[in-house]
């Protein structure tokens, strides 16, 4: 029996205004409701998934800045595709500081290809960010202190990456 094809879903919220919020990818929307993986989580995990591969987008933002929220698309693409081929297939998360980075460098290289003003969120968004901190923002403790400053370091260190070794990176 072959794969079976699921539609991916962007869903458009309209997120309050002055919400520091772009978009995200939940892996659990993933699975049925009904699902109990081996060895079992709680019993209640899986009933909160709404049984669909769906990205969730600021749709107020993307009035503002399609390029932006074009960009975070991609990023939490990048997101689903690293939860099939990293957790699901070889069973091998990355930590959240990898996961991230490699999203921000998705961000890097392929918003600026496919979007019709080549918009480019790395600038302004991650390095300015980690220049003004003054390097003061831990890479693998993601998640302690400010989360902008994680991203700001994830995504100026993809960059640095990427210009360094390319695309065979």
């Amino acid at each position: 029996m072959g794969a079976v094809l699921q539609d991916v879903h962007v869903v458009f919220l309209n997120v309050p205004s002055g919400t520091n919020w772009g978009g995200y990818f939940y892996s659990i929307n993933n699975f049925q409701k009904t699902y109990v993986p081996s060895p079992p989580l709680s019993p209640t995990y899986y009933a909160y998934s709404n049984q669909a591969l769906a990205f969730f987008i600021n749709a107020r933002g993307v009035k503002t800045n399609r390029g932006y929220y074009g960009s975070t698309l991609l990023h939490e693409l990048t997101h689903m595709v690293n939860y099939y081929q990293r957790s699901l297939k070889k069973e091998a998360p990355y930590d959240t500081w990898l996961e991230e980075m490699s999203a921000m460098m998705t961000e890097d290289v392929i918003t600026p290809a496919v979007t019709p003003d080549h918009y480019a969120k790395i600038p302004d968004n991650r390095i300015r960010p980690y220049v003004e901190s003054g390097g003061a923002i831990s890479l693998i403790n993601w998640g302690e202190g400010v989360p902008s400053g994680n991203y700001a370091v994830g995504g100026s260190l993809g960059a640095f990456l990427d210009r360094r070794y390319g695309l065979s990176i």
